[in-house]
């Protein structure tokens, strides 16, 4: 604990004060007006990213400083700059309304619960014990396992594109524009089109985490080129989050090299971004002609706009009255790991899609929007609170903040530890603007097909390895026998 004190203790003590005061303010009414609760959640949140970087080895780029970032980002990115006076123009209120300021209050107590116990939990522990076992792991072994690795995630990743093609083709995809898209996914079996983007982000990752750093360059182009076309349509979201953990592992096998392509990718993101909405909202204009009208504050604002399923749910809850779920949304969310195999697949429009926490805000605030098949995602805040109010976000965060450091160290055991986590990881780093929903059936499925691997790949170590005991002692026979050279 020595070389974490001075500024580190203070800014742990200030954060803890944050978090409280955001959790009384959730509370009670009228504690703070939104400008000011705004500003006080973004200095809870700079101080949470602070308090990370340096209780973690690998700084910016671990998983707990990621998770927290995009978090922040989707959470503060339109209200920090609409408090400090920054001229935009609002298409809805909401930003203005009564229960912005206990939204934020909310994503307060979130950041300081979840940074202080990630980083009280990094400081206590260290990086002893995961070393230890880490270094256990055979030399050969993980070599052979890495290799495995790396050829069952380009399967993987072969088998998505082929089940994507098929998929997009059986629903004309890229025949209507990305908006028509929703209504379109409604009318026509989406599942095959939806697995293979699965399979291949999953394998992108998976085939990342057993390629060397020369191999994971060839890798990450591959994938910049297949995804390219996915990207530049509209689906934006979950390729951005599946390539920022792409990132990470890129920066385990060579650092210097990713800190440059952190950089190169902001920008990008930044600037293609809110010209692929852009262009997708307007098929009228060029790639070129979007560009020119866009602002490096775009993406930001645009980003910031997931603050309204958060809010919405206090309104929803404090002012409709409508009752915690208690754990329902999560529940709902694990049953839906189990795939669809029903060959007769229709769309019925039953209630039973309102159990999703993202389709539930989107049928309440903007009927029309979800009888389209569109919606507004959620928000990583809204959900605990939705469950179990306050003291639900207050625990959720902290246990999310000691399994991500966790994660951290667990990741560096074996290829078999790191894939399944950073497939895991990936996924939740999508909830940060979503629902549940989006998370167990990924992290799930990634379970299951990196164990497969693991398995495939032991045995054929085992088979070696006994083959090569076997040749050494039938050599050493002949050498006793007197026929050695």
């Amino acid at each position: 604990m020595a070389r974490h004190s001075g500024l580190f203790v203070y800014a742990c003590i200030v954060n803890a004060v944050m978090g409280l005061l955001g959790l009384w303010s959730s509370i009670q009414d009228g504690v703070f007006s939104n400008e000011w609760s705004a500003l006080l959640a973004l200095g809870t949140w700079s101080l949470g990213i602070y308090c990370l970087v340096k209780s973690t080895e690998h700084g910016f780029f671990s998983l707990p400083v990621g998770y927290l970032a995009l978090l922040g980002l989707f959470h503060l990115g339109l209200i920090i700059p609409l408090s400090i006076g920054f001229p935009m123009e609002l298409t809805n209120t909401w930003p203005l309304s009564s229960e912005t300021a206990k939204a934020m209050g909310l994503c307060m107590a979130a950041f300081s619960s979840y940074s202080l116990t990630a980083a009280l939990y990094g400081v206590r522990t260290g990086n002893r014990r995961q070393q230890g076992r880490a270094q256990s792991c055979k030399a050969a072994e993980s070599a052979f396992s890495q290799r495995t690795f790396l050829l069952c995630g380009l399967g993987l990743g072969f088998l998505g594109i082929v089940m994507l093609a098929a998929g997009a083709s059986s629903l004309s995809l890229f025949q209507v524009d990305y908006s028509e898209s929703y209504a379109l996914k409604m009318q026509k079996d989406p599942r095959l089109f939806a697995t293979g983007f699965l399979f291949m982000l999953m394998g992108m990752v998976v085939s990342a985490v057993g390629a060397t750093s020369r191999q994971i360059r060839w890798i990450a182009m591959g994938s910049g080129a297949v995804f390219a076309p996915l990207f530049l349509y509209g689906f934006r979201g979950h390729l951005i989050v599946y390539f920022m953990t792409l990132l990470l592992i890129w920066y385990r096998k060579d650092p210097r090299l990713a800190k440059r392509l952190a950089v190169a990718a902001l920008i990008a993101i930044v600037a293609l971004s809110p010209t692929v909405r852009l262009i997708r909202d307007s098929r009228d204009l060029s790639f070129m002609e979007a560009l020119k009208k866009i602002n490096p504050f775009d993406f930001v604002i645009e980003a910031g706009g997931s603050l309204r399923p958060l809010v919405e749910t206090v309104r929803e809850i404090d002012y409709y009255k409508n009752g915690y779920w208690y754990g329902s949304s999560y529940l709902t969310a694990f049953s839906r790991v189990f795939p669809n195999i029903n060959l007769d697949w229709a769309n019925d429009g039953s209630s039973n899609q309102i159990t999703a926490p993202a389709a539930w805000i989107t049928a309440r605030v903007d009927p029309y929007a979800y009888a389209a098949g569109g919606g507004m995602g959620f928000s990583g805040i809204a959900e605990p609170y939705l469950n179990f109010g306050p003291m639900g976000v207050i625990l959720f965060f902290a246990l999310a903040g000691v399994l991500l450091m966790k994660a951290e160290r667990v990741a560096r055991i074996s290829p078999y530890h790191s894939a399944v986590l950073m497939c895991a990881y990936a996924a939740l780093l999508w909830t940060s603007r979503n629902d549940f929903t989006n998370f167990f059936r990924p992290a799930v499925w990634a379970l299951v097909f990196v164990s497969g691997i693991a398995f495939v790949a032991r045995r054929r170590y085992a088979s070696s390895a006994k083959a090569a005991i076997g040749k050494s002692n039938s050599a050493g026979r002949l050498r006793s026998a007197g026929f050695e050279a």
